[in-house]
């Protein structure tokens, strides 16, 4: 299985990128990195998430990613 976390670098993304980690997904993230990637560096040094530094809205520069998941975690706030 595998699952696409849109915000998942930041405050509750990457609690729940271990548990899908832990589960056995697959998972891909998209973030724009503002809080860096502390939260979630041991699994890109582990080589065990795909993720991609870019901001959602992009429509076509994340519509690819959206291919082949089997769900998507939307994480990122409401814009206001």
């Amino acid at each position: 299985m595998k699952a696409l976390v849109t915000g998942g670098a930041g405050f509750l993304g990457p609690h729940l990128v271990d548990r899908l980690l832990a589960d056995g997904w697959e998972v891909v993230v998209i973030d724009r990195m503002d809080m860096g990637d502390r939260n979630i560096r041991e699994h890109l040094e582990a080589g065990r998430i795909s993720l991609h530094r870019m901001v959602l809205k992009d429509f076509d520069a994340t519509r690819p990613l959206f291919g082949d998941v089997d769900t998507v975690f939307h994480l990122l706030p409401t814009p206001t």
